[in-house]
């Protein structure tokens, strides 16, 4: 089974109907951060070369989950076997979350049963810096996935960002969005990437 790379920062587990299992360094990470112990730690695999494995039941994953992609800040990808086979050996990508986008996985993460959810629907914002005739402006967008709105503002800013970090903090920002990095790193996107960081936003470019 090849698959293709992923970032440093996800979590990859698949899912085997009534379980999930994880491979190799996310193995190792979720039988640090879940068991304590990597004794539920599995050899696969041939002896010179084993692929580590742990297994998740349901109850650990919806633990594991919502830890990884709100207080540790991890992306996270389920895939699922192709055709449905529990004992199949090809899987395709089925969902991906992250900080600031968890629609993909609120069945695992919300508990319909009660009027209070266990995490709270984060908000993914997109900010664009830009400066014209020596001032600089803020222009983001907002989406709040509990509610369905999405909101717009644009205000003048200083040369540290002191309001969009109040912004961020205010609106419990957990994901942003940003222009791809060009050839050079200016000044605003240097303190753009200080500012997110220190308020412990998912960066995506």
């Amino acid at each position: 089974m090849t698959l293709p790379k992923k970032r440093e920062d996800t979590v990859r587990i698949f899912e085997r109907e009534d379980y999930y299992t994880a491979h190799g360094a996310d193995a190792i990470y979720i039988a640090q951060q879940i068991y304590h112990t990597s004794s539920v730690l599995k050899q696969l695999g041939k002896k010179s070369s084993p692929l580590q494995s742990v297994t998740l039941s349901l109850t650990l994953a919806k633990e594991f989950l919502p830890e990884t992609l709100t207080a540790t800040q991890l992306r996270i990808e389920i895939w699922i076997p192709e055709g449905g086979k529990k004992s199949a050996t090809k899987f395709a990508l089925s969902k991906q979350a992250s900080p600031g986008n968890l629609q993909a996985v609120e069945d695992l993460l919300f508990s319909h049963d009660s009027d209070t959810d266990a995490t709270a629907a984060p908000i993914v914002l997109a900010i664009r810096v830009s400066t014209a005739d020596g001032m600089r402006t803020v222009g983001t967008a907002s989406a709040d996935a509990s509610i369905c709105t999405i909101g717009i503002a644009q205000f003048a800013e200083t040369d540290h960002l002191f309001n969009l970090e109040s912004l961020i903090v205010q609106m419990g920002v957990k994901g942003c969005i940003i222009q791809a990095e060009g050839k050079t790193v200016d000044y605003d996107r240097t303190k753009l990437h200080q500012v997110l960081e220190r308020c412990g936003v998912v960066i995506t470019e």
